[in-house]
């Protein structure tokens, strides 16, 4: 606007006067010069209007750059989502001792609930080295699960009495009166102990297979389907193959109770019957050859006190096999 009005005076004083002083009449060059300061007025806002667009455009093109920086750095969300006995010599489900029972086992670590989310680890600090010793309750809880395992019941229900005593809700000491009750079929009270250990810790597998196979022997096929549910909600627990492993072996279905046997064997090799129950399913199945190395990783994982593995029967079915052609 300014340049426009620089035009118009220039043009004025450039005006010729007459003779008495007065303008001199309108010229052509006026239109002349009207014009080049209209020309003048369309090219400054032409400027500033280019000058905004610029600074819009490099405002958007920056913030479109920082979602995308972000983006970038920012991790992607995660997508919305892992034992009854039969004819032949089975085990039965409350024999085998899950590892929660000590207190110190690797079940304690493999939680059964929601996986949490990795920590980094932390820097390690020197310290000075102390002797390590486990605190009173585990101590009570590893005496207890030893008198247990050597099938010295009422020791170990004293131990599990006395920590339960100090500590009600201590589920390892509830899951181990638990299998004692099972193991002296006292079904009611297993159950209830079972129960309590579902109430501390809801997806204790072994307190859930337990409470299943306690109604295996009166409602087998209820029994089954339970427990397929369960695997198909935790596949990875071994406790819930092996109680479905003894539900179909009482059911004379002994290919399927193989099967069974042998996930949750391979979920947890280093369990004495877990091998035990296998070897006996392929032996029963006339496949001697696939049973003779489980006898032998029983016999080898078994301990002389464990008064709910002979190990003397299967050393001796071990040198049968041995010796048959």
């Amino acid at each position: 606007m300014s340049l426009l009005l620089d035009a118009l005076k220039h043009a004025q004083n450039s005006q010729p006067a007459t003779a008495n002083g007065q303008p001199a009449p309108k010229k052509s060059h006026l239109i002349t010069y009207l014009v080049a300061g209209l020309i003048l007025l369309c090219a400054e806002a032409a400027w500033y209007f280019y000058q905004s667009y610029k600074y819009n455009h490099e405002i958007t093109r920056y913030t479109i750059q920082q979602k995308q920086a972000a983006s970038a750095v920012s991790p992607a969300p995660a997508s919305a989502a892992s034992q009854p006995l039969a004819a032949s010599s089975i085990a039965e489900i409350a024999t085998a001792l899950p590892a929660t029972a000590s207190g110190t086992g690797e079940s304690i670590k493999k939680t059964w609930t929601r996986p949490l989310a990795a920590k980094p680890a932390a820097k390690k600090r020197k310290t000075a080295k102390k002797s390590l010793r486990l605190p009173p309750a585990t101590d009570a809880l590893n005496e207890a699960y030893l008198a247990l395992s050597e099938g010295r019941l009422d020791q170990a229900e004293q131990h599990y009495l006395e920590i339960l005593s100090q500590q009600p809700r201590e589920k390892n000491a509830l899951l181990g009166m638990a299998i004692i009750a099972h193991r002296q079929l006292q079904t009611e009270r297993a159950a209830d102990y079972y129960r309590q250990v579902l109430r501390e810790e809801m997806g204790n597998a072994a307190a859930a297979a337990g409470l299943v196979s306690l109604s295996a022997q009166a409602d087998p096929v209820a029994a089954e389907s339970q427990l397929r549910e369960l695997i198909d909600f935790k596949p990875g627990a071994a406790e819930f193959h092996y109680a479905l492993g003894n539900v179909l072996a009482r059911q004379e279905r002994i290919g399927e109770a193989q099967q069974s046997y042998f996930r949750a064997y391979s979920l947890a090799p280093r369990n004495t019957l877990y091998a035990y129950n296998l070897a006996v399913a392929l032996d029963r199945l006339h496949q001697p050859a696939a049973a003779l190395p489980y006898y032998e990783k029983a016999a080898q994982l078994s301990r002389s006190s464990d008064t709910a593995f002979n190990r003397e029967a299967v050393e001796r079915r071990i040198a049968e096999l041995k010796s048959s052609p």
